[in-house]
């Protein structure tokens, strides 16, 4: 979605910011929604819905975000239905305990094979050429520290009413909205992801970006996107600004 500057925040807080706080700030209520997620869309005869539903038991009996992180990536109809209202109570799970991630925040280039509409495109053209433009992500979005594996994802041809993109985001400096699913020597922290190969960093919603390039080649059209930190409109300081306000 790209959205103006001074928008963001109206057009990414939820009409019902009193149910999003209490995901924020009850975790009973909040894996109470993860579970019936997981029954919705899942479902029980899925080859992983016992290790979901174990993943969101940890989780419940220890707080640690990880196990959550982990469900995410499996390799289910979970992660494909984390949009609109529905990213909501993984979202405010990280909100919640958002110090736990402190080690595996971002910086650097990630990768993101994707297949577009020309319309979805231009979209990217537009914010390229219009000043104070943001491209904000409304989902949580897999990325890959491995371009090769980005690319992988577009492998297959293309229907002809798609282009191959490849997006290339730029975190110049630690950015908290990147998580870097991936082992970490430096904080012995070993790696999240089911799919170790994939090199994972996940970009968590409402994370802001401006278009800085596109360019065109036989293969691929690739967007560069520059993370751009919107402290004031984080979701996290939208919801306790409220908090402090109703207590």
């Amino acid at each position: 979605m790209i959205s103006k500057y001074e928008s963001i925040l109206q057009e990414s807080l939820p009409s019902d910011i009193l149910q999003l706080l209490k995901l924020v700030y009850d975790k009973t209520h909040r894996v109470k929604k993860i579970q019936e997620m997981i029954d919705k869309f899942v479902t029980p005869s899925h080859h992983e819905y016992k290790k979901c539903c174990f993943l969101l038991s940890k989780y419940e009996q220890t707080g640690t975000l990880e196990y959550l992180l982990k469900l995410y990536t499996l390799e289910t109809p979970f992660y494909r239905q984390l949009k609109d209202n529905n990213i909501f109570p993984l979202l405010s799970a990280v909100l919640a305990d958002a110090p736990q991630l402190k080690t595996r925040h971002y910086k650097g280039l990630v990768y993101r094979g994707v297949l577009m509409t020309k319309q979805d495109v231009n979209n990217y053209r537009w914010a390229l050429r219009t000043n104070e433009s943001l491209i904000l992500t409304t989902t949580f979005s897999s990325t890959s520290l491995n371009r090769d594996v980005a690319e992988s994802f577009t492998s297959a041809e293309a229907p002809s009413d798609k282009i191959k993109v490849l997006m290339v985001c730029d975190f110049p400096t630690i950015c908290e909205k990147g998580i870097n699913l991936n082992a970490i020597a430096d904080h012995q922290l070993s790696c999240i992801s089911e799919y170790e190969n994939e090199a994972e960093v996940l970009i968590l919603p409402w994370t802001s970006f401006r278009v800085k390039t596109i360019e065109v080649d036989e293969q691929f059209t690739t967007i560069l996107l520059e993370n751009v930190c919107v402290e004031s409109y984080s979701l996290y300081n939208a919801t306790k600004s409220v908090l402090d306000i109703v207590y």
